[in-house]
């Protein structure tokens, strides 16, 4: 028996009306969190507001040198055909994984490295939006062209995107220790 609204509606049938139970446990904060700060760099991005208080400009000449130096460590190993990516290059300097002598951090420093200097190079005069490199898929266009290069290329792990962001960010904030570390004193990284 089907009962109606008072415009001839059916509004439920006797007997097998439920209640809606409450499929969700609550909001997780760690995922609202997440949400929140992605539309802030959205916002942030679109308004064009810049991360860094000043920004120095990097003469190109200046990425080379040290941009083949890292390709050369990095271009040594290669997987089924194609460059190793971030899981695959801490795997090879990782003793639990690589036991004996073939042991070599290099690619995985190499890959940091390489990722900074293009990331640097693929900036150019614009001012950086994205103050974590999680958010670089979520920040101005040339930002997102880095994002997608380093997944396309690299794989990376999170910990070399964040470590290749903060060392673009340092540079071009202007900070002299991160300019001198990444094209004046590079060598000295490897083991």
């Amino acid at each position: 028996m089907s009962l109606l609204n008072s415009s001839g509606f059916p509004i439920g049938q006797v007997g097998l009306s439920q209640r809606p139970e409450a499929k969700s446990k609550g909001i997780d904060p760690v995922a609202m969190e997440k949400l929140y700060e992605l539309v802030q760099q959205n916002m942030r991005s679109d308004e064009g507001i810049g991360v860094l208080d000043k920004r120095v400009s990097i003469n190109s000449r200046k990425i080379e040198e040290p941009l083949a130096f890292w390709k050369s460590v990095y271009f040594q190993y290669s997987v089924e055909g194609r460059l190793l990516n971030g899981i695959e290059a801490y795997d090879l300097g990782d003793i639990n994984k690589t036991p004996g002598t073939s042991l070599d951090k290099g690619p995985y420093i190499a890959m940091c490295n390489i990722m900074a200097l293009e990331a640097i190079r693929m900036m150019g005069d614009q001012m950086p939006t994205a103050e974590k490199s999680t958010l670089l898929a979520f920040a101005s266009d040339r930002e997102k062209e880095i994002s997608a290069f380093w997944k396309n290329m690299f794989a990376p792990t999170e910990f070399q995107a964040e470590w290749a962001w903060r060392c673009v960010l340092a540079v071009l904030a202007g900070n002299p220790a991160a300019a001198h570390e990444l094209f004046e004193n590079y060598r000295q990284q490897l083991p």
